[in-house]
């Protein structure tokens, strides 16, 4: 084995860092739906959060797409 390789201790634990972060990010675009609804249904101003929202999306795809990546080299190993 290259020494330049990561094991598949090394890929699990960057894959258990990732779904912690992907999850957190979850929830905090979900909190953040729900907060647009409120603001929605009391007539407030609801602009500014769907802008926040759109890197939050773009973050969660880039997130599951590596983790994707990790999972399939861990199962290639």
């Amino acid at each position: 084995m290259n020494s330049n390789q990561p094991t598949i201790k090394d890929l699990k634990s960057k894959l258990n860092v990732l779904n912690a972060i992907f999850y957190l990010a979850l929830l905090a675009w979900l909190i953040l739906i729900v907060v647009i609804l409120v603001r929605l249904f009391t007539s407030q101003s609801t602009q500014t959060l769907f802008i926040v929202s759109i890197p939050l999306v773009g973050a969660l795809l880039i997130l599951s797409q590596i983790k994707t990546r990790i999972k399939n080299e861990i199962e290639n190993f």
